[in-house]
């Protein structure tokens, strides 16, 4: 008599703990995905902060070339 409500109980039960595990494995998954997106945006934004700042600091030392090769010409022009 116990062992078949008990049984029954379990019978009843087992879909709704079943979805329960589903529905947080599926979100658990989720999440995972969006942490990793998050992580690569956040690479790939610092990779492009960088990559400009790679590109600026060669465009300055490209000028300041530029200039001491002025000076350096005017120097050699004057004496």
């Amino acid at each position: 008599m116990y062992m078949d409500i008990i049984l029954l109980i379990i019978a009843i039960c087992y879909p709704f703990i079943f979805k329960y595990i589903e529905q947080y494995s599926l979100q658990k998954g989720k999440n995972a995905a969006q942490k990793e997106d998050v992580r690569d945006i956040q690479y790939e934004s610092k990779k492009g902060e960088n990559i400009a700042t790679k590109e600026d600091v060669k465009d300055i030392t490209s000028r300041i070339e530029t200039v001491k090769n002025e000076i350096s010409f005017e120097k050699t022009t004057q004496t």
